[in-house]
């Protein structure tokens, strides 16, 4: 598994309903780490991840991406998102 995140606060972040591996909750803490929670709760990619709705989860999450500029941050979402969607094939 990969580590995006080194050193992380795993207690205050609050991950989506539902079970999720060890990828998915790897790439979740990233994501919310970068975000910040309180953006993440009123996401829509919060709630399509609680429905199971993974295409809607997947352009929201791909979209993160389209909106910025840095590079760093365009290879981390990439990551993340690999992590999480590599687990539901």
């Amino acid at each position: 598994m990969a580590e995006l995140i080194k050193a992380r606060k795993t207690a205050a972040i609050k991950l989506p309903k539902g079970e999720f591996s060890p990828n998915q909750k790897e790439a979740l803490y990233s994501l919310i780490e970068s975000i910040g929670q309180d953006n993440f709760d009123s996401s829509h990619l919060k709630k399509a991840i609680e429905y199971q709705h993974w295409d809607k989860a997947f352009k929201n999450w791909d979209w993160l991406s389209g909106n910025s500029k840095d590079i760093s941050v365009i290879k981390q979402r990439a990551k993340e998102i690999s992590l999480f969607f590599g687990d539901l094939n």
